[in-house]
């Protein structure tokens, strides 16, 4: 997971596939993601990586 500016210059967080909030059906509700998009808490150096997740929901296929 990582942040980058978009191109009307707003924070977007963008999830690998490394992370196993890309397969989450709460990804929209995520605390995580939610502050981090509303620039509650800002990611400084580099990615994080995020492998395990107590809100973690399989997303249906």
């Amino acid at each position: 997971m990582k942040m980058l500016l978009n191109r009307w210059r707003l924070m977007e967080v963008i999830i690998d596939d490394r992370d196993q909030c890309s397969n989450c059906q709460n990804k929209k509700l995520c605390p995580l993601i939610r502050t981090l998009k509303d620039d509650v808490v800002i990611l400084r150096f580099g990615r994080i990586d995020v492998k395990w997740c107590g809100l973690f929901k399989q997303k249906e296929a």
